[in-house]
């Protein structure tokens, strides 16, 4: 199981905009191969700042979705600026003894 965080700065979008349309492309989601879930993330301190955090089953989803998927929209449009992403592999033993979102899915910590 993998987590990608992906950042990126809105040019020349306002953030009401944006918000409207993660609404709009939310849905668009649970049909990604390979995906969990995803959390869509805003900085407090900086209005222009987002990003997604990302559950993966493998981390061959994450990298396609990165290359070929909706990420592409942000990558490619000059609406969306500074775009990262980082591919991480959770760590299933102590993931489960903290009951972190993702406890249940790595199963108990060896005995």
């Amino acid at each position: 199981m993998y987590v990608q965080l992906i950042t990126f700065r809105l040019d020349g979008m306002d953030p009401a905009e944006f918000a409207s349309l993660c609404d709009t492309i939310a849905p668009e989601y649970a049909d990604v191969p390979g995906l969990i879930s995803k959390i869509f993330v805003a900085d407090p301190d900086d209005p222009e700042a987002f990003g997604g955090v990302y559950l993966w089953r493998a981390r061959e989803d994450a990298e396609i979705y990165t290359r070929e998927g909706l990420a592409q929209v942000l990558v490619n449009s000059p609406q969306f600026t500074d775009f990262g992403s980082r591919i991480l592999r959770v760590v299933p033993g102590p993931t489960a003894v903290t009951g972190g979102p993702v406890a249940d899915l790595v199963g108990s910590p060896a005995a």
